[in-house]
């Protein structure tokens, strides 16, 4: 008896351990640093123009405004996890500008706004999941007033990370009051409802997963298979071949409710990294051994956008 009551506060101990660890480090999405800040990726771009955008809470959230022209429509970059304006994209091949994506869309006669999230590059605040869904509104409130107050111009495009604040967009509850984008891109996507326990899954092991899954708050967005259903607006889904973070059998549940809804989907070669780096025109091989910036647009976002009819110049 005495060996098991003097046993029992190590047990607590290695309880509280673990549970702080899995807190602390399976929490997902996990919005991360972007890294010591740079110059701007965006200097490249003579004309682009800084941008600070409160928020509700107070933190002044800042980025970049590209411009196609006084009546182009607006493209809402959606950044995903580590990437910002003044550091570019994490990846296993280094990190890589943003510039050249906006200058292709540019090209094709659609501005383009882009915005740090809260507590990564040059915004101010805390960087935390909680703060995803206010943010996401103070950039769309900006884009909205760049196309010059005409949600109806203004088309979101989002990676990764940035999926979830665009399904909450899409669904145009709460203080949006019904009010939706034009339409809405969808590289790499994840699912606020099982996007923890499968990031942790991955990172951490299947015993990792099950506690996340266990324990961790559902980020308050909606499930992405809803916004694959929407109608209107006209969504392009671009998913990777293999995903971690959206699993074989989530990803069908996305298709599906897709093409129910006469919405586009895309399979890309590869998984999840070399789709975002590729919404960001750099491109991988498959097995991630090489890589090189490509100035092209995906042909499918590029038939997407015409397809819209928005353009109203063209360089």
């Amino acid at each position: 008896m005495h060996a098991a009551r003097s046993s029992f506060p190590v047990v607590r101990i290695c309880c509280a351990t673990l549970l702080a660890l899995f807190a602390g480090s399976c929490t997902a999405p996990l919005v991360e640093d972007a890294g010591a800040l740079g110059p701007a990726v965006l200097e490249s771009l003579a004309d682009a123009q800084p941008v600070d955008v409160p928020t509700p809470e107070g933190p002044v959230l800042r980025g970049a405004f590209l411009g196609a022209g006084p009546d182009a429509p607006v493209v809402l970059h959606l950044l995903p996890t580590g990437a910002s304006t003044r550091t570019g994209l994490p990846g296993g091949v280094g990190r890589v500008a943003l510039d050249g994506t906006l200058e292709a869309l540019r090209k094709l006669g659609w501005s383009s706004l882009v915005i740090d999230y809260r507590g990564v590059g040059a915004s101010d605040g805390r960087r935390s999941p909680e703060h995803l869904r206010e943010d996401g509104r103070a950039m769309w409130r900006e884009a909205v007033l760049r196309a010059g107050g005409a949600p109806g111009r203004v088309v979101v495009r989002a990676t990764s990370l940035g999926t979830l604040i665009a399904a909450d967009l899409l669904r145009g509850e709460g203080d949006l009051d019904g009010v939706r984008p034009a339409a809405a891109l969808l590289f790499a996507p994840v699912d606020a409802t099982t996007i923890v326990p499968n990031a942790a899954r991955f990172r951490y092991g299947g015993l990792a997963g099950w506690w996340a899954g266990w324990t961790h708050r559902t980020p308050e967005f909606p499930a992405l298979s809803m916004a694959a259903a929407s109608t209107d607006p006209p969504l392009l889904i671009v998913l990777p071949e293999r995903d971690p973070y959206l699993p074989p059998d989530e990803a069908q549940r996305v298709r599906d409710a897709a093409g129910s809804a006469g919405q586009r989907v895309e399979t890309l070669d590869g998984e999840h990294a070399r789709t975002v780096l590729r919404a960001w025109n750099f491109d991988v091989d498959v097995d991630g051994f090489g890589g090189r910036k490509v100035p092209e647009l995906l042909e499918a976002e590029v038939r997407f956008l015409r397809d819209l009819g928005l353009s109203a110049n063209r360089r």
